[in-house]
This record gives structure tokens, sequence and C-alpha cells, in this order.
């Protein structure tokens, strides 16, 4: 089975993850890129806000973020980030996901 791992960076720092971050942080977004039209067979993918704006790219191409999904997203991931130990005002984020021994299976079309 495909496993995916999260790596968090705020405002360019790194965030280090215990297991349960980790792990719940990983689910978070693969059930969010997955529920949008468009990815599919994620292998890679990459959240990214700054400036009040989120950004998603799967597999390398953009995904167009509607506003219903972007706004909901967007405070899903700063509520969570905002809570991770040493983070502290969130300006930028970034959480990037790549195949590879990790902790999560990779999504196909929905996480359910």
């Amino acid at each position: 089975m495909k496993t995916m791992k999260a790596v968090l960076h705020v405002n360019e720092k790194p965030i280090e993850l215990n297991e349960f971050a980790g792990h719940f942080l990983e689910n978070i977004v693969l059930s969010a890129a997955a529920s949008l039209k468009g990815p599919e067979d994620i292998k890679t993918l990459e959240f990214h806000y700054k400036g009040g704006n989120l950004t998603l790219t799967v597999n390398g191409a953009p995904i167009p973020l509607s506003a219903f999904p972007e706004k909901v997203i967007t405070g899903t991931l700063l509520g969570l980030i905002s809570s991770y130990k040493g983070v502290e005002k969130i300006e930028h984020f970034t959480v990037a996901m790549k195949q590879g021994k990790g902790s999560v299976p990779a999504c196909k079309g929905s996480c359910k």
C-alpha cells in the first residue's frame, strides 16, 4: 500500500511533528485534497498559504480552489497548525507530502 509523509514549514521554519501530530496532519491534508475535483492517484501534494491565499499543487499541477473549499481548508489548516508546538503567528505555511515510507495510505479519488 502506498504511504505519504507530511513535512510542515511555518514562516520558513521547519516544524517537528510527533507521531500523532504527523498522522493527523497527513490525514487532514490528504482528505482535503482527495475530496476536490481533479486530484487522482496522488503522488505528491503541496498546500501553500501566504497573504490570505491558499494554493494546492498535486503531482506538480495546480488544482484550482473555489471560494468555499479554500475558506474551509484554510480555516482547518490554520487552526490545526496554530496548535503545534513552536508555532506562533502564522504569516505563511507549506505542507508538502510525497509517496514513500511514511505513515498514511495515499488516497485514490477519495479518503473514506
